[in-house]
């Protein structure tokens, strides 16, 4: 994929346009949600990170605690959390697991479907190289990237600037070492937000 292939990623427009007609984005993010086969990867950027600026709590979730709680329990919990953060790429893996072992598939698939669509479109933001890094908008969907879509182990991270910086590997190779980069400035500016 060439650079000018990659998804432009433009945190300020975006919370421009947010400012300027918050209904187009909670419209577009409805339509991730709801799985919507029609739209184009660059819209599903569009939604995902117009999302982080408009979703309660968008970084305070987190999965920890619904681990060995029983099926129904974890779906209703997910389900309230996805409530008011409807992209959350966790709480979308734990009611795709939770319908799954309900035995509820149609759901287990429906939100298998919009995780894989988030993750896949995070991922054509770049190429993982410091020219063109990754943009993400939470620690999680870096790995969601490097387990769901590149197939490689984490092994060193540092954060160098505005890039969190891992060396991997592939989980096919363990000599084949490389750099991933990341571009996490609307990370860092989550975290600010929910220290005030």
């Amino acid at each position: 994929m060439g650079a000018e292939q990659f998804i432009k990623v433009d945190f300020g427009s975006i919370k421009n346009e947010i400012e300027v007609n918050p209904e187009g984005i909670k419209k577009l993010i409805a339509r991730v949600a709801n799985n919507d086969d029609s739209l184009k990867d660059e819209e599903v950027v569009k939604a995902y990170v117009g999302n982080s600026y408009l979703s309660e709590n968008f970084t305070k979730f987190d999965a920890f605690g619904l681990e060995g709680i029983e099926a129904n329990k974890r779906i209703e919990t997910a389900e309230k959390k996805l409530a008011k953060n409807p992209l959350w790429v966790d709480g979308l893996e734990i009611l795709a697991y939770g319908y799954g072992e309900a035995g509820e598939m149609g759901k287990s698939r429906h939100y298998w479907g919009v995780r894989r669509k988030i993750i896949e479109a995070m991922a054509k933001t770049g190429d993982g190289t410091k020219e063109h890094p990754y943009y993400v908008i939470s620690i999680d969907d870096e790995y969601s990237i490097m387990s769901g879509i590149l197939n490689v182990i984490p092994k060193k991270q540092a954060i160098i600037g505005n890039f969190d910086v891992f060396n991997v590997n592939s989980i096919w190779d363990e000599k084949n070492d490389e750099k991933l980069y990341f571009e996490i400035s609307r990370v860092r500016e989550i975290e600010a937000e929910n220290l005030k």
